[in-house]
């Protein structure tokens, strides 16, 4: 009896790490693709004035987990770096990491094709935008 026990409780344990692995690579292959500014819903700050130059950032999240901005641009700590699917719960938080370690998360956006970045750490010395959010393009 303690045996069949033991393995019910092996077969369920192993079952969800199956499920919760499957899942999270539906998220990432979801997640992968390119995501261009949305100047309407995104909150720039100071940086609404720049509307021309930041029309056309994107966002790119690659399969092999690195990600691009199109610009290099002061509200966003750095260009490129690598990303991390978020672990748990559907609706988890995905994460940027930058070269040394900093990092913003990004999140599903109003049930559409869209991620968000609330308070993005900026470069240093420049003020943060309070939100960006990328609608899907591709």
């Amino acid at each position: 009896m303690t045996i069949l026990v033991i393995i019910v409780i092996a077969f369920i344990y192993f079952r969800i790490r199956y499920v919760e692995s499957n899942e999270k690579e539906k998220r990432k292959e979801d997640a992968v693709g390119t995501y261009e500014l949305n100047l309407q819903e995104s909150i720039l700050r100071s940086y609404i004035k720049d509307t021309v130059l930041l029309r056309n950032l994107k966002l790119n999240l690659n399969a092999d987990n690195t990600f691009s901005f199109s610009q290099n641009i002061p509200f966003i700590y750095d260009s490129s770096g690598i990303w991390r699917v978020a672990s748990v719960g559907i609706y988890g938080s995905n994460e940027l990491i930058y070269s040394n370690n900093a990092s913003n998360q990004i999140s599903p956006c109003c049930y559409e094709n869209k991620i968000q970045m609330k308070l993005p750490l900026s470069k240093k010395g420049f003020e943060q935008a309070e939100l960006l959010v990328f609608n899907k393009v591709k």
